[in-house]
């Protein structure tokens, strides 16, 4: 099995798990009262410790990153650059975040709304939204370093590559737009 046929597999055992979690009632898991006694102190003091405490506050771009969100942000990244890499050459690692970059994009386009996604998942709107931040953000790096690995390889008397030429250029000018509000860059409110 290839290493990305592993990261779905995986990516798809974190999305049930949170389905299936969802399904539990609410008052268990906030009072953890589902683990053993002597485990509880601990978790709780770790959650304390992770989510309260802000390491970047609010900005106007980034904003705020609990110590949670930043081992998940690493993890994520982390995880995606391990498969990339793992005992590949250069032309190997670029078809490979190809396919990478479109696992990735899987759940941002399972349902039909971010808010049908989030309550099936059992996330708030918010962490949700973050959610589908990152995997975009990440899709998108994929895809770049997917276009620059496999490019040496293009001739342009071909109309397949034409075609992803294209799809790289309009990717790169999309993106920006859609990332840093196309309105405020504009100056219309």
């Amino acid at each position: 099995m290839d290493i990305t046929q592993g990261y779905a597999v995986a990516l798809g055992g974190v999305l049930a798990t949170l389905a299936l979690a969802s399904l539990l009632p609410t008052k268990s898991l906030s009072s953890f009262s589902y683990l053993p006694p002597i485990a509880r102190p601990p978790l709780r003091r770790a959650v304390r410790y992770l989510i309260y405490p802000y390491v970047l506050r609010r900005h106007q771009f980034l904003g705020p990153w609990t110590w949670a969100d930043v081992m998940v942000q690493l993890v994520y990244i982390t995880g995606n650059a391990f498969c990339v890499g793992f005992r590949s050459s250069f032309a190997e690692a670029g078809l490979r975040s190809g396919s990478l970059s479109l696992i990735n994009l899987i759940p941002l386009y399972l349902g039909p709304h971010l808010g049908f996604l989030a309550d099936l998942l059992g996330l708030s709107l918010s962490t949700f939204r973050r959610v589908h931040r990152s995997a975009g953000l990440l899709s998108s790096c994929l895809v770049l370093f997917h276009a620059l690995a496999v490019i040496n390889r293009f001739t342009l008397g071909d109309r397949r590559h034409i075609s992803a030429v294209v799809a790289s250029i309009l990717i790169t000018i999309w993106f920006p737009l859609t990332y840093y509000r196309p309105h405020r860059l504009l100056g219309v409110s």
